[in-house]
């Protein structure tokens, strides 16, 4: 009589244990691979890099990742032992899974969202008339394929912050907030269409090869703002909020992807302004949410109204 209510506790209690494992082993992965295309980057950046693209695909998407990934969940299993691990609470159903896999489900969510209207959007605006926001300042830039390793981390960063997030509220947060910044985006993309001049690239090197792929497969607009530098400055924020430290390296990282998409050729100065201060504008709308209620209600917001008219 008992077995199929002991059956469900212990599969419960499987799910919960999975959740925590697979959430240290994508994290740990990820940072892997962002730390071995930093490697990349300074290797050739420096010496310069034999030119074996499947080799080093499968070294930084595979070989040093993996391993990582797979050392770190041992330590994780070893540090916290099953017993250690918060039981299921009494949530059924959907409420279960997204008790304990909603920062897996906001952040597929949310990529899939950004990655599908992008493109759509690309595509739509790719035969209309482009504008162009060069500064003096974006001349002075080089042009220097071996950033394409850093400006391809966008996607990790951004994934590591979403997928750390430790409560619901903190990923339904941040679903907003990216919510509110695709809406801006493909709005000034479709209205308001920028394309960034491309130079020619001569494949000779392993970060040409992948800038030319980049290139092929992501058409010069959709520049304004930037979307790369809105994404992963809003992982920022977020990493920001849950750890001072890892705030801190996900900060550097934007400031490091901005540079990156500036030294591609892919954007102009005025679009990495434009995406890092769309990201803290619609983090801050979303987390502040009522205390800007609270300020616009109250009387000593009108007073500041009435002294700026004034």
């Amino acid at each position: 009589m008992d077995q199929k209510p002991n059956q469900t506790a212990d599969s419960r209690r499987f799910w919960v244990v999975f959740a925590v494992r697979l959430q240290i082993f994508l994290i740990a992965y990820l940072v892997a691979v962002t730390v071995a295309q930093h490697v990349f980057f300074l290797i050739e950046w420096f010496f310069g890099a034999p030119y074996y693209p499947a080799l080093s695909i499968l070294t930084m998407a595979l070989f040093i990742p993996l391993p990582s990934a797979l050392i770190a969940t041992w330590w994780n299993i070893r540090s916290l032992p099953n017993d250690r691990i918060p039981p299921a609470g009494p949530e059924r159903g959907w409420d279960f899974v997204w008790m304990h896999y909603h920062w897996l489900l906001g952040t597929l969510a949310l990529f899939g969202l950004w990655s599908g209207l992008y493109f759509l959007v690309m595509q739509f605006t790719a035969d209309r008339p482009m504008n162009t926001l060069f500064w003096p300042y974006d001349h002075l830039v080089p042009f220097r394929p071996e950033f394409v390793y850093v400006y391809l981390t966008v996607y990790w960063m951004f994934l590591v912050a979403l997928l750390g997030a430790k409560q619901p509220d903190e990923s339904r947060v941040t679903f907003k907030a990216g919510m509110y910044l695709l809406v801006v985006c493909m709005t000034v993309f479709i209205f308001y269409p920028v394309a960034y001049p491309r130079p020619e690239i001569a494949i000779d090197s392993l970060a040409s090869w992948g800038l030319s792929i980049v290139y092929a497969a992501d058409k010069p607009n959709n520049c304004f703002p930037s979307m790369h530098c809105a994404m992963v400055m809003l992982a920022g924020v977020v990493g920001l909020r849950r750890n001072r430290f890892t705030g801190l390296l996900l900060f550097i990282g934007a400031v490091e992807i901005g540079f990156s998409t500036l030294f591609t050729k892919q954007h102009f100065i005025a679009d990495v302004l434009g995406g890092f201060s769309l990201a803290l504008i619609s983090y801050g709308i979303v987390a502040y949410q009522k205390e800007l209620a609270a300020a616009l209600d109250s009387n000593q917001w009108r007073r500041w109204m009435e002294r700026l008219i004034h």
